[in-house]
């Protein structure tokens, strides 16, 4: 068994994550999962390489870890960037994943925050893994009917549950809490999703990714042209570009 450098867990640095190098009957037994769910992929993955249930991680540690054995297992980590700059022209660049990696930060605190909305207190958590599958699961299914009918009325809705279903995995102790949120008054609910973002916000940590829509994107570190505007480029996070196949 070769082991790879362990890492502290970003959402709590006192926890030291042992990893070693994926085997054969690893990538056996993730040809038994569905392309489309990268997040039970990286389950899959996390679990056999680190010997721990990864979907009780937060979805940053997630990423991380698959980045951290991705640096520490193969030679080429580039990216070919090209991106329309502010400067009204079209550049291209290498985006090393190691700088991304490098610019990593522990979490500032504990992995909850407690929150007060008009009197009513809440407890904010970041997304886990097992959130993570869930709403990976919806995005699929959202995809699925706008594919088959367009972007309508259904859709519509459909992102909306996803939305909300976003919002109730961030409240720690969330049963009852859809019941909750669709009786709360529209200016209720939106002090409660500013004072969630805050939170989430405050307790940012791993490497500097944006999710939106149920889809992950990496932030490069900054690029500064000829013309010295500066661009942080967004580039999609895809799970299984990380995790290792024969």
């Amino acid at each position: 068994m070769i082991r790879v450098s362990s890492f502290s867990l970003p959402s709590n640095p006192s926890h030291i994550v042992k990893i070693r190098e994926a085997t054969v009957a690893d990538c056996i037994s993730l040809a038994d999962v569905n392309d489309a769910r990268e997040e039970a992929a990286t389950t899959v993955f996390l679990d056999a390489v680190c010997g721990e249930d990864s979907r009780l991680w937060t979805a940053d540690d997630r990423r991380f870890a698959l980045l951290w054995y991705y640096i520490h297992t193969e030679q080429d980590h580039f990216y070919k960037i090209e991106y329309e700059c502010d400067c009204g022209e079209t550049h291209k660049f290498k985006l090393d994943l190691k700088d991304v990696l490098d610019a990593y930060r522990p979490i500032d605190g504990p992995a909850e925050r407690k929150i007060v909305v008009r009197g009513d207190e809440y407890v904010v958590v970041p997304l886990s893994g097992a959130a993570m599958e869930s709403l990976e699961l919806e995005r699929i299914g959202i995809d699925a009917i706008s594919c088959e009918k367009g972007d309508g009325p259904e859709v519509a809705k459909a992102r909306l549950q996803m939305h909300l279903n976003e919002l109730i995995y961030k409240i720690s102790g969330n049963t009852h809490m859809e019941s909750r949120i669709v009786e709360m008054s529209v200016g209720y609910a939106r002090e409660l999703i500013t004072a969630v973002d805050d939170a989430i916000s405050e307790m940012a940590h791993g490497i500097d990714t944006v999710y939106e829509n149920g889809r992950i994107y990496i932030l490069s570190p900054p690029h500064k042209c000829e013309k010295e505007v500066v661009t942080r480029c967004r580039v999609r996070f895809r799970c299984l570009d990380f995790i290792p196949e024969l």
